[in-house]
């Protein structure tokens, strides 16, 4: 594919993937995409032989594009709570793209994307999680329990909350949810060590995004 062509693939991906993630795709349709994108359904057709086949490269996209900044986490040289740190922040601007529409439309309309996300976020956890507590139980932060709990309460959890219903019935956001539940659990195994200094990396980064969100208002001020 020429570069040209790979450009032209990568805006109609890029635009659809906003438009899906924040309103979901279900009622959207091929026409009214091309129609926002000035361009004609045949162009869009010419990269992606359907909807299903768009929904589905988004997805992909999407995970590879989380898998390898995951990775480069995981893999730097930082304590394994800045590494937490990190992890959260990345999630929760991920988790932000998202709405309750993209979510509920890829459980009903498209199971085999929903399975593969969630095999995606189990296989994560089960090797990223378990590097990252035994690095913990070294660096004295983590608590001495059982690596195999602790994965499967989390798998748990996250399988529990991050689903349209779940949210909508306790009327919380997908951000919200994640946080709240990843930040219960990380506390329960912590030592108190380990406690404090989560605390005091959190609010580091608390103040670094709220000096980056006033510097951006300055900008465009």
């Amino acid at each position: 594919m020429s570069e040209d062509k790979d450009k032209e693939r990568d805006k109609i991906l890029q635009f659809a993937r906003q438009k899906f993630q924040k309103q979901g795709f279900y009622k959207t349709s091929m026409d009214e995409l091309s129609s926002e994108l000035r361009i004609s359904k045949k162009t869009v057709y010419k990269y992606f032989e359907s909807k299903e086949q768009l929904v589905h490269d988004i997805v992909m996209y999407a995970l590879e594009n989380d898998q390898c900044i995951i990775d480069d986490v995981i893999s730097s040289d930082d304590n394994v709570i800045i590494k937490f740190v990190r992890i959260i922040n990345f999630m929760q601007m991920r988790f932000t793209e998202l709405s309750e529409n993209w979510l509920k439309d890829l459980q009903i309309h498209t199971p085999h994307l929903w399975e593969k996300i969630d095999k995606f976020r189990v296989d994560k956890i089960n090797n990223g999680m378990r590097f990252l507590i035994e690095q913990g139980k070294k660096e004295k932060f983590i608590e001495n329990y059982d690596p195999s709990l602790i994965i499967s309460s989390m798998i748990s959890s996250i399988r529990t909350v991050i689903r349209p219903d779940f949210l909508s019935v306790n009327k919380l956001t997908i951000v919200d949810a994640y946080i709240q539940t990843f930040d219960m659990l990380l506390n329960g195994i912590l030592t108190d060590k380990g406690k404090v200094l989560y605390s005091n990396e959190k609010k580091k980064l608390k103040t670094k995004l709220k000096q980056n969100l006033n510097s951006e208002r300055e900008t465009y001020a």
